[in-house]
Parts: C-alpha cells; structure tokens; sequence
C-alpha cells in the first residue's frame, strides 16, 4: 500500500482514511504514548549505569541531565541535529574499533603494568582474604 499510496505516517494515516478515523486516532495515540514509554524507561536504565561511575551523582539528577540533552538535542534545528547525529555516529564507531582493539592486545598479551598484579599478590600472601577489593575485614 505505500507503494501505490506514498503518504507520510502511513501507520495512523491508513487505518485513519480506510477503516475510520477513530482507530487512526487510536493508532496515533497508542504510538505517542509507546514512545513516552521507550524514552521514560530508557533514560531510567542510561541513569541508572551513573550508579557505577565513582561520582556522586544522584539517579535523579543524571535522569534529568539526559532528559535535558535529549530536549536539546530535539529542539535544535534539523540541519543541526544531522550533525550531532554524524558525530555520534563516528563516536560509536571510533569506540567499536577502539574496543576490538584493545581486545586484540589483551589476548596478545598485552598488560597494564599495574593492574590486577597487585591484588593477586595480596591474595597470595593472605590466603584467608575474601577475595573482595576491600581490605578483607
């Protein structure tokens, strides 16, 4: 059908012109609402990974950084938005090659100088350590 009849939304606009326009503004609505959902839960999980981060910066406070970014990042022009998007795009990839890369060296080999050494060699020397980065009390 969109071949024949190129229309922009052809999702709200085809149950809207052949079946009624009441499930075209249902179907309008279903999907606004799915998108406030994915953004809501999304930006919840994107917080939530700040728990990691040895800041301390609340959930709260990061989830409304990202909502204001992402109202931002909407409420820029077009032209503008193309190019954050361009830069994300070669920030993802330039991450992609740099992790194939550091895992490249690693299964070659390759290590930090101080790395994990240290706690290896604490846990030799202590065998009743738990194991655990605490000091094992």
């Amino acid at each position: 059908m969109v071949s024949v009849r190129p229309v922009p939304a052809p999702l709200i606009d085809f149950p809207h012109t052949f079946v009624d326009e009441a499930l075209g503004f249902a179907v309008g609505l279903t999907y606004w609402l799915a998108n406030c959902m994915s953004t809501v839960s999304l930006t919840i999980a994107a917080a939530m990974f700040t728990q990691y981060w040895p800041s301390s910066l609340g959930m709260s406070a990061a989830t409304f950084i990202l909502l204001l970014a992402l109202f931002l990042m909407n409420a820029c022009g077009v032209k503008l938005y193309g190019r954050m998007e361009w830069v994300f795009k070669w920030l993802k990839i330039a991450l992609l090659v740099g992790l194939c890369v550091l895992m490249i060296c690693i299964k070659a080999g390759g290590q930090w100088k101080y790395g994990l050494e240290k706690q290896q060699i604490y846990m030799a020397a202590n065998p009743s350590h738990s194991g655990t980065w605490d000091s094992g009390q």
